[in-house]
């Protein structure tokens, strides 16, 4: 398989990356574990859409669609760093708190009341 470059994508607020190679795309989570998917399975049978002159192309909207049908309802929401709930609004962010005292701005998984929380405390 010779893969190009990664390209990214954002999945409820997470970024996903892909690559595309001959005949299989891989996706890869938030939490950097990878999916293969086949070009049939986005697009569907190539040889059905050159006889009936239907070509549908593979762009990024195809692929986002693939992963919230098929990957993201299989998975686990994260983990809130601050609340230590799972939570599906979890999502790596900038902790507000620590970016403004102590201009750390790493990214942790936080939901978005925990969010709200440390920007009242700033």
């Amino acid at each position: 398989m010779s893969f190009l470059f990664t390209r990214s994508l954002t999945v409820n607020g997470n970024e996903w990356e892909y690559k595309i190679g001959r005949n299989t795309i891989v996706v890869y989570d938030s939490n950097s574990k990878r999916y293969f998917i086949n070009f049939s399975d986005i697009v569907g049978d190539i040889e059905k859409h050159i006889y009936h002159r239907k070509h549908q192309q593979l762009n990024p909207a195809n692929i986002l669609n693939y992963i919230y049908k098929n990957i993201e309802k299989n998975i686990k929401s994260n983990l809130c760093s601050s609340c230590r709930r799972r939570k599906p609004d979890v999502k790596l962010q900038v902790n507000p708190f620590e970016a403004e005292i102590n201009q750390i701005y790493s990214k942790h998984f936080l939901c978005d009341r925990c969010i709200d929380t440390l920007n009242d405390e700033i």
